[in-house]
Parts: C-alpha cells; sequence; structure tokens
C-alpha cells in the first residue's frame, strides 16, 4: 500500500482496558477513528480531497461505522474479509463468546439491542462512498454471509458496491495473490479519486 503512495494507521489499544471502557466496542471506537483520520488530513494540510480507507477482518465493521460517519468526506471504502454483523460474529466465533459477552454485556438473545446498535447495516443509507467489498468465500475466521448481508444492504439502498469474492480462499489469501489483489485495490481507490490514507 505504501508504495502506491498510502500510509497505514494502526489503533492502539490497552492490553485490559479498564472496566468503564469496553462497552465502547465498535460503534463508538468508529467516531475515535472519525477525528483521528480528520486529525491526520489536517496535519497533511492536504488539498487533494477525500481519501480512500481500507478496513481487515474485525476492522471492518469499525470501517462501516466510519464511512457512515464520514459521508462525502471518504473518497472510497474497501472492507477486506470484514466483520458486518455482531450477532452473526457471536453465533459462528464460539472461541470469542466469552469476551463479546464481557465487553457488550451479554450474548444475544439477552441483548439484543447492545448487538443490533453495534451493527451498522441498517445505517449504510447514509455511506456515500462507493464500496469495495473483499472476501475469501472459505474464510472461516469472519464468514462470507458478513460479506453478502453488506452487499445486499447497500444494493437495497441503492450505494455504488463492488464485489471480489475468491472461491477457494479463506482469510489469509497466499502472499503472491494478495499482493496482486493489493495492486487491483489501490487501483481502484485511484479510480475514486482517492487519496492516502489507509486504516
Amino acid at each position: 500500500m505504501c508504495r502506491a503512495g498510502f500510509c497505514r494507521l494502526c489503533s492502539l489499544l490497552p492490553r485490559k482496558p479498564r472496566r468503564r471502557r469496553e462497552r465502547r466496542f465498535c460503534r463508538r471506537r468508529s467516531k475515535r477513528c472519525v477525528r483521528c483520520l480528520s486529525a491526520v488530513k489536517t496535519a497533511q494540510k492536504s488539498e487533494e480531497g477525500p481519501h480512500s480507507y481500507l478496513w481487515f477482518s474485525r476492522g471492518g465493521i469499525m470501517g462501516i461505522w466510519t464511512a457512515v460517519e464520514m459521508k462525502q468526506e471518504a473518497a472510497s471504502f474497501v472492507t477486506w474479509g470484514g466483520v458486518s454483523d455482531m450477532k452473526l460474529t457471536y453465533e459462528e466465533r464460539v472461541d470469542m463468546r466469552r469476551m463479546m459477552k464481557r465487553v457488550i454485556g451479554g450474548p444475544p438473545h439477552k441483548v439484543p439491542e447492545a448487538y443490533e446498535n453495534r451493527t451498522p447495516l441498517n445505517d449504510v443509507d447514509k455511506i456515500e462512498a462507493p464500496v469495495l467489498i473483499i472476501h475469501g468465500e472459505e474464510d472461516q475466521n469472519v464468514s462470507i454471509e458478513h460479506a453478502y448481508l453488506l452487499e445486499d444492504a447497500l444494493r437495497q439502498h441503492g450505494k455504488s458496491v463492488e464485489t471480489w469474492y475468491f472461491h477457494g480462499y479463506n482469510h489469509y489469501f497466499p502472499p503472491q495473490h494478495n499482493r496482486e489483489i493489493v495492486r487491483r485495490l489501490t487501483t481502484w481507490m485511484h479510480s475514486r479519486k482517492s487519496g492516502n490514507v489507509v486504516k
């Protein structure tokens, strides 16, 4: 990505967050991302216009919320193997259930509103940037269903969405093909008036 003129921002979270901060999972953290990205753009004194953003895996759901918040400030948005539905994540990832119950406040059948509030699929009508969804069809970490749900929600609202689904690939693509897809997606981002901030 850097060779294509992009830069990378990474979140640094405390190893053991304070109890009062634990419930800020997903949605509230996206607001922090928006502030961070705006600060980076200001620091760069960029006059290139809106920037493009890439999110991967569990960062995908925060990326969708960020796209919802940024509206026309984003030139394009890419989610690669990204989560889009918190309840589905709970159902699929038995290994994450204990953490999710602690962070969110319980399982979906006890606190359904907490999972719904953290799932952005009902708010994608506010996204104004074109969206690219990349996903491996054999992904066991984040199932392809997350990609289908996001694609369907975007199409229902008449949003610009493109999908690259890869048969036989899981969450982690072979290095050579991974590099080729990165080249393709950076070309896609540049064609959407992309700038140079990537997460």
